[in-house]
């Protein structure tokens, strides 16, 4: 494996080991947020609600339920395929944090949309439901991710394990569009020209399916959540907080782009006391499909100091002075 020029370089046995991953568990099934298919919770949080899928097999096969944290403005249809290795197996619940759509947060001055709120509210979804009295593991992709570090750092909650995938730990993107045009911008007119400015902000235009991704976030975003949402964390940067943080973690990177570059990731898992560092290159199109494999296999395991054997062969070794 190599890691030059900022780039995690999958070897043979390596990509053999994906692949047999992702063809063991691929099957048809039902969307997770599907009437039916999960329950849906909505729960009571600081200046209003936030939404909360919960899905639980008849006979749950793994030791522990494991949460998990999406992206900013990302809609679950994206996450869609988490659910493909964990049907009628593992029991999870799925967080819709407030700035997203289905969010009923009081809108208003006073409305918080800041990292730290956010990671608060992660707090409440697991009081709700009386997961923080049981073993469990939290999970989160890019900015939920960096939720739950906050969280980490501020001791709002201490999971048996902590598995973060590509964390954003600052802002540091489309910076016009967050201290000029969004401040001075009516909501209204950003739900008009939001997608001209998606097009303008891109960070890859050239990768098709982040590209869409990203569209479909902007486009299911409400407009005074989006504004809000940006102005508060334009600022936010934890990077020399994380040795604060004493609990077990995993950190998952793969691919590099321009948001997720990989030189970081080893300083942000170096940072850590006790975390490790495992290369999860995968194509983008299976990118979530294979992140529902390993939350299915690590809340399969007991151990919450080791990778299990299955991922093994995808940890990177760290050096830590």
């Amino acid at each position: 494996m190599s890691s030059k020029n900022d780039i995690f370089v999958l070897s043979e046995e390596q990509k053999t080991t994906v692949r047999n991953l992702l063809d063991k568990t691929k099957k048809d099934v039902p969307v997770f947020y599907e009437e039916g298919e999960s329950e849906s919770f909505y729960v009571p949080v600081e200046g209003g609600e936030i939404r909360v899928f919960h899905y639980k097999p008849e006979k749950s096969l793994t030791k522990k339920p494991f949460v998990y944290v999406p992206g900013f403005f990302c809609p679950p249809q994206i996450w869609k395929d988490i659910h493909i290795a964990n049907y009628k197996n593992a029991e999870y619940y799925y967080i819709e944090s407030r700035e997203k759509k289905s969010s009923k947060i009081k809108r208003g001055r006073k409305s918080n949309f800041t990292v730290d709120q956010l990671a608060k509210d992660i707090q409440k979804v697991l009081e709700f439901f009386e997961i923080n009295k049981t073993n469990y593991n939290l999970l989160g992709a890019s900015y939920g991710a960096s939720m739950i570090l906050q969280g980490l750092i501020k001791n709002y909650f201490s999971p048996d394990l902590s598995i973060l995938f590509d964390p954003l730990v600052r802002w540091d993107y489309a910076k016009f569009l967050t201290y000029v045009i969004n401040p001075i911008t009516p909501p209204f007119i950003l739900g008009i020209i939001r997608m001209i400015l998606a097009h303008i902000f891109l960070p890859d235009p050239k990768n098709v399916t982040q590209r869409d991704k990203i569209l479909l976030y902007i486009k299911e975003a409400e407009p005074w959540k989006f504004r809000k949402s940006t102005i508060h964390i334009r600022d936010f940067n934890i990077i020399d907080d994380l040795p604060k943080i004493k609990n077990n973690v995993i950190i998952c990177h793969g691919p590099a782009d321009n948001l997720h570059k990989s030189r970081e990731y080893f300083l942000y898992a170096e940072s850590i006391a006790n975390c490790k560092l495992l290369v999860t290159t995968v194509s983008d199109e299976e990118r979530e499909y294979f992140y529902g494999i390993m939350a299915n296999i690590f809340s399969k395991s007991e151990r919450v100091d080791t990778i299990p054997p299955s991922l093994k062969i995808f940890e990177i070794p760290l050096e830590r002075k």
